[in-house]
């Protein structure tokens, strides 16, 4: 399996600026999913953190988001976090089926949902708010309104994790890693 550090120089290579980010974020909150679920962390967060890495290669072509990606990857991941990888748009047309698949898709989602809110309100904010005004800042977020929030809750559903639950868990990454910084 591929290292931390070589991961995140790929990322490096082949993402710039938010997306990179927003990817750091994923691994951050597939880490703290996998210690929930009682799964690998370091392979879960590695494929938090490598799960967009085509997303500038296939701009012109998203429904091969995530298989690109995997193509790449090959050799360096299990197939199972290859799997997750290509199922994490749905676009793609690959089907969500394992614990690891459905957990990527609700990080990927709630990650955005996270930069979103903080893009208005400060990254700094989140992990001092309270349960309540976060979700009240996610429910007010258009993107979660309009796109993401019936499919978000539907995975969470899936994985026996509530809308509450996924979000305490991502703002505890978001602490721990305010703590070690």
């Amino acid at each position: 399996m591929i290292s931390r550090e070589e991961a995140f120089n790929l990322l490096v290579e082949h993402l710039s600026g938010e997306k990179r980010k927003h990817s750091v974020l994923v691994s951050k909150i597939m880490k703290k999913l996998a210690e929930n679920f009682g799964e690998n962390k370091t392979k879960w967060e590695l494929t938090g953190l490598l799960h967009d890495l085509d997303y500038e290669i296939t701009r012109g072509a998203r429904e091969q988001h995530g298989i690109i990606a995997a193509k790449m990857l090959e050799g360096r991941l299990s197939e199972d976090c290859l799997h997750a990888i290509m199922a994490h748009d749905h676009r793609t047309g690959v089907k969500p089926v394992t614990l690891i698949d459905k957990a990527l898709i609700v990080s990927d989602m709630i990650a955005v949902l996270i930069s979103e809110v903080a893009s208005r309100i400060g990254y700094e904010r989140i992990p001092r708010m309270k349960m309540d005004d976060i979700k009240e800042e996610l429910m007010r977020e258009p993107l979660f309104k309009e796109k993401l929030g019936v499919r978000l809750v539907k995975i969470c559903k899936e994985l026996d994790l509530t809308l509450e639950g996924l979000i305490k868990l991502a703002v505890e990454s978001l602490i721990k890693d305010q703590n070690q910084g």
